[in-house]
């Protein structure tokens, strides 16, 4: 048995099984799958850096930080970039529609977003677009050697869509494919992959390197630090959550 934790599962630990020691699920019964962890309980501290260079422009890099707590029932999750600009995200295990929260940690929230000018959503770090309604199963895919199921999802409160390359062995989305309209899937608003992990001193794997792209932009966060083990609840780690000016 081998724990996988990653930064995109937020830290949802699963077991390496054989595909062939597996029955073939559903597509609902492998989302759900890959929606709900195995039970234990896990944290992450993960430290690097966030660059991105736009059409024309020069790359601007800057720090940022992840905090992740994978509990019983819900992920609790921290970002927060160049020290200055933050969001709490909670998702519960159990409601799709309503389960997501995104709350700044600056009252009002930051009117000249950093994660809005690099085309990231601090919800896209803790993989909420899992949980929006499954729509339809769409054909297999090979991405990177890996085996991989295609999830399309609606977004439960817009027309967007999110099509979902799921590792079939190890239930892991690598890719996501960002759409403005689920009626028009013929190109992606955004883009996000996987491209490295690292194996912790704990034995979790996280990954270190995801990469998203849309027009005339990119976008590459890279963590240099990762720290990931079991959550004992009665002794719970400190400085996950931090809080910043």
């Amino acid at each position: 048995m081998r724990k996988i934790t990653g930064l995109l599962c937020v830290l949802s630990a699963v077991i390496l099984a054989v595909a062939a020691d597996r029955p073939v699920m559903d597509a609902a019964a492998f989302l759900a799958r890959v929606r709900h962890p195995t039970g234990q309980q896990n944290y992450a501290r993960l430290y690097g850096t966030v660059s991105h260079l736009r059409r024309g422009g020069e790359v601007v890099e800057k720090p940022i930080y992840l905090g992740i707590m994978l509990t019983a029932d819900r992920r609790l999750s921290q970002v927060i970039v160049d020290n200055r600009e933050g969001y709490r995200i909670g998702q519960s295990y159990t409601s799709g529609d309503e389960g997501t929260t995104v709350t700044p940690l600056k009252e009002g929230g930051y009117k000249d977003s950093l994660f809005g000018e690099f085309g990231i959503k601090p919800e896209d770090l803790s993989m909420a677009f899992l949980y929006w309604p499954l729509e339809r199963e769409l054909a297999p895919t090979t991405f990177r050697t890996a085996e991989c199921r295609v999830l399309l999802l609606k977004n439960p409160e817009t027309d967007e869509a999110a099509k979902v390359s799921v590792a079939a062995d190890y239930f892991f989305p690598i890719k996501v494919e960002f759409f403005d309209k689920i009626t028009d899937l013929s190109k992606p608003a955004r883009t996000m992959e996987v491209e490295r992990f690292k194996e912790t001193d704990s034995g979790f794997w996280v990954p270190t390197q995801l990469k998203l792209q849309g027009p005339g932009w990119r976008t590459k966060v890279e963590f240099t630090e990762a720290e990931a083990a079991e959550l004992d609840p009665a002794r719970p780690p400190v400085n996950v959550f931090r809080s910043i000016k």
